[in-house]
């Protein structure tokens, strides 16, 4: 039967235990809510804040720093719990050179190690012993530095707690180098993305503007007989007046007329509607009604597809019909085109087509306009689209001069061109081919010296999944 003595001796054994597990438990919760706070937080200085509040409620410590590499043979503070190590260079020495090398050390004393000889006198007065823990990071070591004021601050306990969070701690540092490079990665994509569309839409607004002369004669030749029949119709009106003058005068008389004066403005009016020829102004004013009419209509579709391509594109997918798109593309260079060459399409039906149709339209109208230019007389331009398997194929082609060989295979690089110097900046068929790719399709060319070239053209019906939202615009620069 155990004594009294024992049964004491069992009992404060069982305390000891319960005590010390019930520190451990409390640790494990500590450590785990600081690890789950870092994580949460957003900002470099909070994750952390948060991660050295953790050590200070585990260990009796006054500041902790974080040094890392920065040249060969030196570390450097790139996080403190108050600010006063931050920045400061260490010189690796013996001590650091074995941290470095896996082991967790805890000195005794600081005032005598070289590697607080560099440190302000001021701050080695606040720290009397520190700890020394290696934390593996992405690709490099760094070293976690836990200081106390008093001279032998930290026990073995102490040393066997850090060792054995240090991976947690490693983790947790990983995880915070990880999100701060995504948000860091997302603000880079965001303002690359915000660049390219502030550039690409100006080098729209620029292709446009080397269309706007063709444009504004687009329209001035509507404007022009709409302006002449308008002069015509003016003076048709003023004829006619005379004959309503003429029947106004006996409408609004209180009189009978008799025999006589009716006889006599029959004969009047009659003599009238000869002279001014009344049926052929009333089948002529209808010819210049219809010829205003077609003329209006021309330029509101000039001005509509202008408007199409100069506004900034929202961004956005719908179901299109790319054959719609292929003739309003058509009806905004045409002044560019019918001068070079004979239209000729072949739009067969299409199945709808999930894309950003005002950033397609803008692949056409590149590959209308380099095909204009590429044909130095007269020749033939033909369009032809055909649903595929599991998409549709647009098929452009010209008769023109060709491509090189050794051009041919450099044609998509971006500020490729082979124009003349201040003609062309080689965006345009760069940011097709964008376009494109960004679309899920592809974009072939075959071409021939003196024989023409052809661009065929191919998109999915539906968007793959797994492409951006974003997707770059284009504009009419030519090769």
């Amino acid at each position: 039967m155990e004594t009294i003595e024992q049964l004491r001796e069992s009992l404060q054994e069982t305390t000891r235990l319960k005590t010390q597990a019930e520190r451990h438990r409390q640790e494990s919760e500590l450590l785990l809510d600081g690890m789950q706070a870092v994580l949460k937080s957003g900002v470099p200085s909070e994750m952390f804040a948060q991660m050295f509040d953790v050590f200070r409620q585990l260990l009796p410590c006054n500041y902790c720093f974080v040094l890392e590499p920065s040249k060969p043979g030196w570390l450097c503070c790139t996080a403190c719990s108050e600010g006063r190590f931050l920045a400061t260079e260490w010189q690796v020495g013996a001590l650091f050179r074995r941290v470095l090398q896996g082991s967790t050390l805890a000195t005794f004393r600081i005032d005598k190690l070289p590697e607080w000889q560099a440190q302000p006198e001021a701050m080695r007065y606040e720290v009397g012993s520190a700890l020394y823990s290696p934390v593996e990071l992405q690709d490099f070591t760094a070293i976690l530095v836990l200081t106390s004021r008093e001279v032998g601050g930290f026990s073995n306990s102490d040393k066997s707690l850090v060792e054995r969070f240090s991976s947690l701690v490693a983790q947790t540092m990983t995880s915070v180098r990880a999100k701060l490079l995504q948000l860091e990665n997302q603000q880079l994509r965001q303002a690359k993305e915000k660049a390219e569309s502030e550039l690409v839409h100006a080098e729209k607004m620029a292709s446009i503007g080397q269309l706007a002369a063709g444009v504004a004669h687009e329209i001035n030749n509507p404007m022009g007989f709409i302006f002449s029949n308008s002069s015509t119709l003016r003076q048709y009106v003023d004829d006619i007046s005379q004959l309503l003058s003429m029947m106004e005068r006996w409408v609004d008389s209180t009189e009978e007329p008799t025999a006589d004066q009716l006889k006599q403005c029959l004969a009047g009016f009659r003599a009238l509607w000869r002279d001014l020829d009344i049926g052929f102004l009333r089948e002529d004013m209808a010819s210049l009604l219809d010829d205003n009419d077609a003329g209006l209509e021309r330029i509101k579709d000039i001005v509509t597809a202008l408007r199409s391509f100069s506004r900034q594109d929202k961004g956005t997918r719908e179901a299109a019909d790319i054959n719609s798109g292929l003739e309003l593309t058509l009806k905004m260079v045409m002044n560019e085109l019918k001068y070079k060459a004979e239209i000729v399409t072949d739009l067969q039906p299409l199945p709808l087509v999930y894309c950003q149709a005002g950033r397609l339209n803008q692949v056409w109208m590149n590959i209308l306009v380099n095909a204009s230019h590429a044909i130095d007389n007269f020749g033939t331009i033909t369009l032809k689209t055909e649903p595929t398997e599991d998409g549709i194929l647009v098929s452009i082609s010209d008769t023109g001069c060709g491509i090189p060989k050794a051009s041919l295979a450099r044609i998509f690089d971006p500020f490729y061109t082979t124009k003349d110097v201040g003609e062309g900046t080689g965006l345009g068929l760069s940011i097709s081919y964008s376009i494109i790719e960004q679309h899920g399709g592809r974009i072939d060319v075959e071409s021939e010296i003196n024989s023409g070239t052809c661009f065929r053209i191919y998109l999915p019906t539906a968007m793959p999944v797994g492409l951006e939202e974003g997707v770059v615009e284009g504009e009419a620069d030519v090769e």
